[in-house]
């Protein structure tokens, strides 16, 4: 079996580089700079004279906004989308396969942490709305001690919204910034679907630990009766918009990157964990290029950690370019294959700057 390379093999002996300028153009350079290039080049992808190279993603918005431009522009142009159009935009009729309808088999074999978390959730100690207002009030003035004030959206779906909270030291000056993700009620939802997928989620999640998987800290109630997760910020933005306002990826940034992704998959596998739904939109990236895993709503647990069997799945997850073929043509499959599918596809976007195709057909 070959080994799987880390991201020292390519950021080279030099590690990735900490400079962060604030401005850098939407550029990439496969090739290696000469003396006097460095810094002054500001390109997004530097490859470095002793081997390695650095990422400079520190514009998301920048990136976003780009990214949002060639979306409207494409829609004004095509007036509607056939087939044959593989552009990062999905068309209208895509839809996200097995969002907010998790598999039973999550809970058959439910993690302790799971249950001791959705107890908590849906347990109001004192029983009365005075209580859980006063617990409401609680928990907010626990979140400003620990993640500091909310403040502007980041990101908008179906899922709900994304914002930015900052924590301000008062005696250094530091701050330090978090992701809050708020999950919002799926049409027709109960509220005992729905602490159940968050809490599905939330365990996930905050129990996978690697570098290239996004760290979840906490679960909190902050407005009504909806529930926000707590992740770290990736100041990078999202692989959808770098690839969108890039158009393409070079060879050796798309195999950083590719790289990485791999890393990340690989351990979530070690741990009993699928995806099911990796795509550009859910590998975030920090300033200096490291790519992280996010957005666990449709993973799966195929193996607890004292089992040595896999679990074979039955269901139709994640969005229509990623989806493997085998979910449409067999009863079962193994999931972790499915992941492995969707890397690749998700690689030749990286190259493309394209879906290679929006949903798989039986002609295909």
């Amino acid at each position: 079996m070959t080994d799987i390379p880390s991201s020292a093999d390519y950021y080279g002996p030099a590690g990735p580089s900490s400079a962060s300028p604030s401005s850098w153009s939407i550029a990439s350079s496969d090739t290696a700079p000469s003396s006097a290039s460095s810094v002054n080049e500001k390109v997004r992808y530097e490859r470095l004279s002793n081997g390695g190279h650095r990422h400079h993603l520190s514009a998301p918005k920048r990136h976003q906004f780009l990214a949002n431009q060639v979306r409207r522009l494409r829609e004004l142009l095509d007036g509607r989308r056939d087939r044959d159009d593989h552009s990062l935009n999905p068309p209208p009729q895509q839809q996200q396969h097995g969002q907010h309808h998790l598999k039973p088999e999550v809970f058959e074999h439910p993690l302790s942490l799971l249950n001791e978390k959705y107890q908590d959730l849906e347990t109001d100690p004192t029983g009365s709305p005075a209580g859980s207002h006063r617990r409401r009030h609680s928990v907010k003035t626990d979140f400003l001690q620990k993640y500091g004030e909310l403040q502007q959206i980041i990101g908008k779906g179906a899922f709900g919204t994304v914002r930015i909270s900052v924590k301000r030291n008062l005696e250094t000056g530091e701050e330090h910034v978090f992701a809050i993700k708020e999950f919002k009620y799926a049409h027709g939802e109960t509220q005992k679907m729905y602490m159940r997928r968050l809490t599905s989620e939330f365990c996930i999640a905050s129990s996978l630990k690697h570098a290239n998987v996004i760290q979840t800290m906490d679960l909190l109630q902050l407005h009504g009766d909806t529930y926000s997760e707590v992740m770290e910020y990736c100041a990078g933005g999202d692989m959808h918009s770098l690839i969108a306002s890039a158009n393409t990826l070079g060879e050796s940034e798309s195999s950083c990157f590719f790289s990485q992704l791999i890393n990340g998959v690989a351990f979530l596998h070690s741990m009993g964990v699928v995806h099911r739904d990796l795509k550009p939109e859910n590998l975030l990236l920090t300033s200096d290029g490291c790519l992280k895993i996010a957005d666990f709503g449709n993973s799966e647990v195929f193996r607890m950690p004292w089992e040595k069997k896999v679990r074979s799945s039955t269901s139709i997850r994640g969005s229509g370019p990623f989806i493997a073929p085998e979910e449409f043509t067999t009863k079962t499959f193994d999931a972790r294959k499915v992941d492995m599918w969707a890397c690749g596809v998700i690689y030749m976007c990286m190259r493309l700057g394209r879906y290679t195709w929006h949903e798989a057909s039986e002609g295909d």
